[in-house]
């Protein structure tokens, strides 16, 4: 035993990409977490390499978050299930 303690356990399905250096992460989540639309995760070396990869695959810089999973939490509780604004258009 390592002294660990849970404070937090949710599911989630992703699937996951690479291009070079850049991940691009598909996430649903599952359970009492299902209230956050599927969305993109894009990790790279630096915010213009995300933002780059970001508008080729058709989303506006200014709709990219740059969120924890804490952020999403609050951002999706507060908007209705319905509500997928921040999609591409």
């Amino acid at each position: 035993n390592l002294g660990f303690n849970c404070f937090d356990n949710f599911k989630k399905r992703r699937i996951s990409y690479k291009l070079g250096n850049t991940k691009f992460e598909f996430d649903i989540h599952k359970g009492e977490m299902s209230f956050i639309p599927e969305f993109l995760e894009i990790e790279g070396t630096s915010a213009e390499e995300i933002y780059r990869y970001a508008e080729i695959l058709g989303f506006l810089r200014e709709k990219c978050k740059n969120f924890s999973i804490t952020d999403l939490i609050s951002h999706y509780s507060k908007s209705p299930k319905s509500s997928h604004a921040d999609q591409p258009e």
